[in-house]
């Protein structure tokens, strides 16, 4: 296998019929979600065929942020469209024609991350008003393009950020708070931008696809408001990190861009892929190698103990017998301490303890990094005990000891986690 770098370890311990199944599928999701494909997928259609005219001969400028972003600005090049010069913030240094890749922090931004950010607001801005922007956004664009507001300041933020995320805050709940801290997410950008044309391709990690918290939403419309943020600072213990300053925060000047807008005027924004792109492309390898494979069609976004219980009995209603069942979403951790882990082992995890012989579950984060692990995830069987490991949020070490965590490196992309139940015989 070419994208799981440990797979005969995990046929060593599943089989080859259950383990190489796994590993194939998994290898589909991602390649149908990777850059390479799914821009050229884009292209292929009528509004990207009409994108792609109206960059060549135009006075144009990239920029962007995310996991995903530096891979789409390759995919850009080899179709021979992407702006002479720019700049991306993203995992890796580098550069692609002109376009400069800046390496950012991730989950939670540094003080670089905040300079090369203002440095490519600055490019942005230089740029003439008649200018078209091709903004390239994925998932971690929260983290690796980070210009905290004036009034908040970048520990400030991060300390807020952090404590909400081990506290067991969905993404949205944080994304609500990170846009009102920023001076650019929730179309700030575009509104700095404004009049130049705006034209984001994005690679979706949100169940649901909500523009506004993808990348915490620097080109679109935000439905909360500073008051809603503040709301959820108070559910999540965070309210006294802006004692005093709460006059700041709920200014107007702050306040987030609006649907309806003039300054998202010339702003467009197209989702090229998505989780349910990677569900799909999973069960279709599965069905393809002559399995009964199944869509789970609901997200897992609930707290990981109820999830893992919910998902283990839906994949056996809907399959009823062998086969696989496969599910999108991001699971919520609430972490009681510092360990080794990521929500996607500590899922798998939970989900060992309801299986039955003949019964595995794999739990794989599409960007190839679960939480603080080198690994992307993990496969789990009901002969798995890691009650101990669950107890002290050390997953990672639990499944590293036992050579059935999923490791890919880096993946070029992030489509959130992919779920799969795979059933080998009748029960």
């Amino acid at each position: 296998m070419d994208l799981i770098k440990n797979c005969g370890q995990l046929v060593d311990y599943a089989g080859d019929s259950t383990a190489g199944v796994i590993c194939k599928s998994l290898e589909r999701a991602v390649n149908a979600v990777h850059p390479s494909y799914c821009v050229g997928r884009y292209l292929a259609t009528d509004a990207g065929a009409r994108f792609a005219s109206s960059l060549r001969g135009a006075d144009s400028v990239c920029a962007g942020g995310g996991k995903a972003s530096a891979q789409m600005a390759v995919a850009l090049t080899e179709a021979g469209i992407l702006p002479n010069h720019g700049q991306i913030n993203c995992s890796i240094e580098g550069k692609i024609g002109g376009v400069v890749l800046k390496k950012c922090s991730h989950p939670l931004p540094d003080d670089s991350t905040v300079k090369k950010t203002d440095d490519c607001i600055g490019m942005l801005l230089d740029s003439d008003d008649s200018a078209h922007i091709v903004f390239l956004l994925s998932g971690g664009a929260s983290s690796m393009l980070s210009s905290p507001a004036d009034f908040a300041g970048l520990e400030r933020k991060r300390a807020i950020s952090e404590r909400m995320m081990l506290a067991g805050a969905s993404i949205s709940e944080v994304n609500c708070v990170r846009r009102h801290l920023s001076k650019i997410k929730g179309g700030k950008l575009s509104r700095m931008s404004h009049p130049r044309r705006v034209t984001t391709l994005i690679i979706s990690d949100i169940v649901g696809n909500r523009l506004e918290d993808i990348g915490s939403g620097p080109t679109s419309h935000d439905p909360t408001t500073s008051r809603d943020a503040l709301a959820l600072m108070r559910k999540y213990g965070t309210i006294e990190l802006i004692a005093g300053l709460e006059e700041a925060f709920l200014s107007p000047v702050n306040e987030t861009v609006k649907q309806g807008s003039p300054a998202l005027s010339m702003t467009t924004n197209t989702i090229i892929a998505d989780s349910s792109t990677a569900v799909a492309s999973a069960v279709e390898a599965a069905s393809a190698g002559g399995h009964n494979a199944v869509a789970s069609g609901i997200s897992l976004t609930g707290e990981a103990d109820s999830e893992a219980v919910s998902f283990v009995e839906n994949a056996r209603k809907k399959l009823n017998g062998p086969g696989m069942f496969v599910a999108g979403g991001e699971v919520l951790v609430r972490v009681g301490r510092k360990g080794d882990g990521g929500r996607c082992q500590h899922f798998a995890l939970l989900c060992a303890k309801h299986l039955r012989k003949g019964e595995y579950v794999a739990a794989f984060a599409t960007d190839g990094k679960d939480g603080n692990t080198a690994a992307a995830g993990g496969l789990v069987s009901a002969a798995d005990d890691g009650q101990d490991y669950l107890d002290s949020f050390e997953s990672g070490r639990y499944f590293a000891m036992n050579h059935t965590a999923i490791y890919t490196g880096d993946t070029g992309t992030n489509v959130a986690d992919v779920y799969i139940y795979f059933r080998e015989n009748d029960q």
